[in-house]
């Protein structure tokens, strides 16, 4: 692309001209495709338009933080294309036959230890509600993250972080319980 011509794209992109979006995507969608094609060959072509498309309206819209001085706007839509590829990788669950490494781990049906389930069960309570509810619906009922946000009416990112930390609570209640319970085996 002219330099001319793409520095005029990106100041009517940063003025918000509803026209820079198209212009940006005939200019650098095929090669952003290719890029994807190399970045993420796993995802099916559908995806990889799909992210490539996510890319460079997340591009367009964040635009007025673009400084040429600091990497070509090629560069700076790669960069969309991995965030985005990212982002599409923690969104999808993975299929065992693509990457087996991160399937779905098998089920042990050993009997759990009734001390360990009891500790457990105590740890759990002493949470609060809301830590209850987003651990019952990601680890129990096995929802993703998009479900747990729709049941929840909060975004998918706000899901994935309060799963995330209610799991810390959780194991920093589990060590209390551990501890007290070693101090209990210790006194008698």
């Amino acid at each position: 692309m002219d330099d001319d011509l793409e520095a005029e794209l990106v100041d009517k992109a940063k003025r918000g001209d509803p026209s820079a979006g198209p212009f940006l995507v005939s200019f650098y969608g095929e090669r952003l495709l290719g890029y994807a094609r190399g970045h993420a060959p796993d995802l099916s072509d559908a995806d990889r338009e799909h992210i490539v498309e996510l890319a460079i309206e997340a591009g367009v819209r964040a635009m007025r933080s673009f400084d040429p001085a600091k990497g070509t706007l090629r560069s700076w839509f790669r960069t969309q294309v991995r965030y985005k590829t990212l982002a599409w990788r923690r969104s999808t669950p993975p299929t065992s036959e693509l990457a087996p490494e991160l399937a779905e781990p098998t089920i042990d049906t050993t009997p759990p230890d009734p001390a360990i389930t009891d500790a457990l069960h105590r740890a759990i309570a002493r949470l609060s509600h809301d830590d209850q509810v987003v651990l019952a619906l990601r680890d129990a009922e096995r929802l993703d993250y998009c479900e747990i946000a729709q049941r929840l009416t909060i975004n998918e990112a706000t899901a994935r972080q309060r799963h995330s930390r209610a799991r810390k609570r959780l194991r920093d209640e589990a060590r209390g319980e551990a501890a007290l319970h070693h101090l209990d085996e210790e006194m008698n």
